[in-house]
């Protein structure tokens, strides 16, 4: 467990390396490979592979759309949000050739 402590703890800025130490802590077989050879989709049964692929194609295309449109929309200003400045913080902002026309 040591090992595996000191791994994560070297490599936190690896995501890579993370995931296949979580991989190897769990004991994941990475050469195995899964297929999907019944799918139930808007209560239709595919097992044609092409099928398959093609509904999993519309539903992970479609599905933020979906999701989007199941969102209430809310007229607010999201500044309102904010209660307090930060002081000791500065943003940029995008100007305009003018802007540096004029300033020269």
């Amino acid at each position: 467990m040591h090992y595996f402590s000191s791994q994560f703890q070297l490599n936190q800025n690896n995501m890579k390396t993370t995931w296949k130490l979580i991989g190897m802590l769990i004991n994941r077989d990475t050469k195995r490979r899964s297929s999907i050879s019944k799918l139930i989709f808007d209560k239709k049964c595919y097992t044609d592979k092409t099928d398959i692929c093609n509904k999993l194609n519309e539903h992970f295309v479609n599905v933020g759309q979906s999701l989007a449109n199941q969102l209430t929309m809310i007229e607010e200003d999201p500044v309102k949000y904010i209660d307090h400045s930060s002081p000791n913080s500065f943003m940029f902002r995008g100007i305009c050739t003018y802007e540096v026309t004029d300033l020269i």
